[in-house]
């Protein structure tokens, strides 16, 4: 499960909790929270579009230049998501 994935489930149970608690909170509150999450997840979509839009670009490259520079940088990547942003 890649650290996107994670983010996106963790948003999805604070979601699920603020709706279930919703009788704690004021709903200006909630609303409040709800947007700050939904900003959170848009700037995590857009970081992975770039992601996966830099890693294509990147694969086309070496294709043309026929090198493989940068030819373990989704391993890294997956070593990265699993080690980091503990969830």
């Amino acid at each position: 499960m890649t650290v996107f994935m994670r983010l996106d489930l963790r948003l999805m149970r604070l979601k699920k909790d603020i709706i279930h608690h919703q009788n704690k909170y004021q709903p200006s509150q909630l609303d409040a929270i709800l947007t700050q999450i939904n900003n959170v997840s848009q700037q995590l979509a857009d970081i992975h579009n770039n992601l996966a839009f830099t890693l294509t670009r990147v694969s086309k490259i070496e294709a043309v230049l026929n090198i493989s520079s940068i030819e373990h940088l989704g391993h890294i990547w997956d070593i990265v998501g699993t080690y980091s942003w503990d969830i």
